[in-house]
């Protein structure tokens, strides 16, 4: 029987802590949260501690393995000048999107105000946000899932 190390016990242990008890925790603290500026900024922050520790800790599995991020397809851009047309087309988006506020269905305007920015405010949550899911979610889904996969299935 094969024991498994420390660092693969830490590994799920904080995997089970990001993907079970920290959405647990709080889908539980949003039913008592009062609806607001401050709930809504709350479950940005969370979502982004909890992409952002996901990210890292299969970065830290990579690492158990003897790999980095460029071993599931992770390359930053080496054109400078991407970085400034991505940064002026979200910030265009982001303009746009809030220039473009209609009134909807009731109870859809209700719970969409939930989570959509609607103020100045929210604005500088959001877009952190958006590029936190960008950036993590492809990392995860695209790179180290697929990688984990691959893996497995040969």
């Amino acid at each position: 029987m094969r024991t498994m190390s420390l660092a693969t016990i830490v590994l799920f242990a904080a995997l089970a802590i990001v993907l079970v008890l920290a959405p647990a925790a709080s889908a539980m603290l949003a039913r008592f949260a009062k609806p607001g500026q401050r709930a809504k900024h709350a479950r940005y922050a969370r979502s982004m501690l909890i992409l952002w520790a996901m990210t890292w800790l299969a970065i830290y599995a990579l690492r158990l393995w003897g790999q980095g991020p460029a071993d599931v397809g992770w390359r930053p851009a080496t054109d400078p000048l991407s970085y400034f047309l991505v940064a002026g087309f979200v910030g265009g988006l982001a303009i746009a999107a809030y220039r473009a506020q209609r009134s909807y269905e009731p109870l859809y305007s209700e719970r969409i105000r939930l989570i959509a920015p609607l103020a100045p405010a929210d604005w500088l949550w959001y877009v952190p946000v958006a590029f936190t899911a960008g950036i993590c979610e492809e990392f995860l889904y695209r790179g180290y899932a697929l990688h984990v996969v691959a893996k497995v299935a040969h």
